[in-house]
């Protein structure tokens, strides 16, 4: 059975608006556990890829959604991550989501390519609007990957194609600490799952921006299965199991977050 969160109330209908939304909050954590263990082990097993908390990172066990805002402060859908760790001095803050989501629906013939990914991802976060067909075949496009994009080596990732994406962000907050910088590591190999990992900083963390994206560099990469391939039932299977305690939050009656806002829960 597949499960859908879904934030009710405020947040999610005016993102889906893209309204500004100072008092919308930057992060919800669902009422479950999560170890860094647990999404390294489903990775392994289920997608044949490698994400290991990266050195001098400390885990902070714990899932939820991410509603970023753009640089002209509206907020998008958001995102779901998995697993979340923090630098020791907390300056920066690594959030590994769904990789299955991010590809959307999985086909080998057209979600193995993070490129439409990262177009959609710079769009939002230096316009603050959503990416459409114009944006996507334009000059500015064009424009804003040249300013925001860099290919880096594949190879110590064993995979086909890799870039970062240095993003601004609009002050959002997490424990106190106000984020102002966000890099994106996008990796991609024919035939798999495009992965995606991102680090925000805050202005301090900024000084340690190379240091932090070099231990994430060093703790991704995909396996060397000749023969795999995307195994629904397998996949379901390796979820239930990693991710036990979110599964068994999302099936109770009375589903929240750790800030209490409520989950309503899509099952089909």
């Amino acid at each position: 059975m597949k499960i859908k969160l879904f934030l009710l109330g405020l947040g999610l209908a005016l993102s889906a608006l893209g309204c500004y939304a100072s008092d919308i909050p930057d992060f919800y954590f669902y009422d479950c556990e999560s170890k860094f263990t647990n999404l390294t082990g489903y990775c392994q097993e289920s997608l044949d890829v490698t994400i290991k908390l990266p050195k001098g990172f400390k885990d902070m066990a714990l899932m939820g959604h991410y509603m970023q805002k753009s640089k002209a402060g509206t907020i998008g859908g958001g995102s779901s991550f998995r697993a979340i760790a923090k630098s020791a001095d907390g300056e920066c803050i690594l959030l590994i989501p769904d990789e299955k989501l991010e590809a959307k629906s999985f086909s080998l013939h057209e979600n193995d390519d993070c490129h439409n990914q990262i177009v959609h991802d710079v769009c939002w976060a230096a316009n603050g609007v959503i990416c459409d067909q114009s944006y996507l075949l334009g000059k500015q496009s064009q424009s804003d990957m040249q300013k925001y994009v860099t290919e880096v080596d594949a190879a110590p990732l064993n995979a086909d194609k890799a870039y970062l994406a240095t993003l601004p962000l609009n002050n959002d907050t997490l424990m106190g600490k106000q984020f102002v910088g966000e890099t994106v590591v996008y990796m991609q190999k024919s035939q798999r799952i495009p992965v995606k990992v991102t680090l925000l900083f805050t202005a301090n963390g900024l000084n340690d921006k190379d240091k932090h994206i070099g231990a994430v560099l060093k703790s991704i990469a995909y396996g060397n299965k000749t023969d795999w391939k995307y195994d629904k039932a397998l996949d379901k299977k390796a979820a239930e199991k990693y991710f036990a305690s979110f599964y068994k939050l999302a099936r109770s009656k009375d589903a929240r977050t750790k800030d209490g806002t409520v989950l309503r829960i899509l099952s089909y």
